[in-house]
């Protein structure tokens, strides 16, 4: 899934690193000391410092006194393409994202730029490229999978069925409920789920599904509580209406 943007993978960091060195280097050279005569200059220092070094290093609060015919000035090397470093890699980001089939926000895990409609188009076009992913793991790996372990399970005598053959189809059977997706609005996406299954629009399963539940567990579940609650003396049924309040924290 990544073989279309690896070019850009390589390009980005290739900048990255360009960068990087710039950077170094234009921290490095701090300053240059010019002599209108090297050898005359040399030849009047005071001390018994005379070297063929070229460079050297400075300290903070450092005080040189230079020599006659020397004179300082600083290195102010250029920045290059540097101010438009994040322009640069939101671009390449974008192209790795449009590679996947992912948004931007979801490959940079930068939000900062979205709002709620354009977070929740995001996050709905990601979906129906994990949907697509979970899909092929399920139908190319996960069910073949737990097929092999119950025909496994079978021949070491641990299922105690003479017509396996016959009825494996029914024996491996199984279904698959994949990791739920987050809500970007809890309230209204729970509306808009209720309202689907009252329409006739989905389904209990669907909608249990998509939150990554068995729909018949969450029955189950509730059936147990509902029991406990009259056990208890409790309201057993949910309110109708949920009342909005202004209040902070409500």
């Amino acid at each position: 899934m990544l073989a279309p943007a690896l070019s850009t993978f390589r390009d980005l960091g290739s900048w990255n690193e360009a960068v990087l060195v710039r950077e170094r280097i234009a921290a490095c050279h701090s300053m240059f000391i010019s002599k209108d005569d090297p050898y005359t200059s040399a030849v009047n220092r005071a001390d018994d410092t005379v070297s063929a070094q070229r460079l050297q290093e400075i300290e903070p609060g450092m005080i040189s006194y230079l020599a006659p015919g020397e004179s300082v000035t600083f290195g102010n090397p250029g920045s290059g393409n540097s101010n438009n470093y994040d322009q640069f890699v939101m671009r390449h980001l974008r192209s790795i994202g449009a590679a996947l089939g992912l948004p931007y926000e979801l490959v940079s895990k930068d939000f900062s730029q979205t709002n709620y409609s354009s977070a929740r188009a995001a996050l709905l076009e990601a979906r129906r490229v994990f949907n697509r992913w979970q899909r092929y793991l399920i139908e190319h790996l996960c069910t073949h999978a737990y097929s092999m372990v119950i025909e496994e399970a079978w021949l070491r005598g641990e299922i105690p069925f003479r017509e396996f053959d016959e009825h494996r189809e029914a024996l491996t059977a199984s279904r698959w409920v994949p990791p739920t997706f987050g809500w970007v609005d809890p309230r209204k996406e729970v509306e808009a789920a209720t309202l689907s299954i009252q329409t006739g629009l989905s389904s209990l399963a669907i909608e249990a599904a998509a939150q990554g539940r068995d729909w018949e567990q969450v029955l189950e579940q509730q059936a147990r509580e509902k029991q406990l609650r009259q056990e208890l003396g409790l309201q057993t049924e949910p309110p109708d209406k949920i009342e909005e309040s202004d209040e902070p924290g409500a």
